[in-house]
C-alpha cells in the first residue's frame, strides 16, 4: 500500500491523489485557477511540480493563499494571484504570461469559459484537469477539447449532489493533448 503523503494544511493528501494524481507533475510548472487556501498548490509541489501559479477569487480564501506564501517554505515556489476568473481573457492572459505546463480548474461553474478562449492560446497546455458542474457543461466541453486536439477521460464523478434546492452532478476530467 502506498504512503499517504501529508499535507502542511493538517489534511492528507489522499482525495488530491485521486482527483489530480493522473498527471506526472515532475519538474512542470502548474497554473491552479480555483487554489483554495494553497492546499492544491501544495499537493502538487509535494508531487514534483517546480512552480505553481496559484488563482483564487474570494477574498477571503486568496488573503489565506497570501499568507501561506509568505512562509519560508512557499516563497519562491508559489506565486499567489487574487482573481474571480469571469471572462475568456482572464484564463488567455494567464496561460500567456505564466505558459503552464498544467491547468488545474477548479473555478465554480466559470469552467464554461475555456471554449469561449482562444483555441491556439489554449493549445500551448499540454495537460488540463478541471472539474465540471454539470452534465451539459460536461458535455459542451469534452466535445470542444476534443476538437482542439485532447483526448478527454474521465477521473471521477462525484454522482449528484443537493445544492442550495437544486440537483447538480460534479465530474472531474483530464484533458490530454494528443500528438
Amino acid at each position: 500500500m502506498a504512503s499517504v503523503i501529508e499535507s502542511p494544511f493538517n489534511e492528507t493528501y489522499a482525495d488530491y491523489e485521486e482527483n489530480y494524481g493522473i498527471i506526472a507533475y515532475g519538474g512542470k510548472l502548474v497554473l491552479d485557477l480555483g487554489a483554495d487556501r494553497g492546499s492544491t498548490a501544495s499537493f502538487f509541489l509535494a508531487k514534483g511540480a517546480r512552480k505553481v501559479i496559484a488563482v483564487e477569487g474570494n477574498r477571503v480564501l486568496a488573503r489565506e493563499l497570501r499568507t501561506e506564501c509568505e512562509k519560508p517554505q512557499w516563497k519562491d515556489l508559489i506565486v499567489p494571484i487574487e482573481l474571480w476568473i469571469s471572462e475568456p481573457a482572464h484564463i488567455e492572459n494567464l496561460i500567456t504570461t505564466y505558459k503552464p505546463d498544467v491547468v488545474k480548474s477548479d473555478i465554480e461553474h466559470w469552467e464554461i469559459l475555456f471554449p469561449d478562449c482562444k483555441a491556439d492560446v489554449l493549445k500551448n497546455v499540454q495537460d488540463y484537469v478541471m472539474e465540471i458542474h454539470d452534465r451539459e457543461k460536461e458535455l459542451k466541453l469534452v466535445q470542444w477539447f476534443t476538437s482542439i486536439g485532447y483526448e478527454s477521460i474521465l477521473i471521477r464523478s462525484f454522482g449528484s449532489m443537493h445544492v442550495s434546492g437544486f440537483q447538480r452532478r460534479t465530474v472531474l476530467y483530464y484533458f490530454r493533448k494528443l500528438g
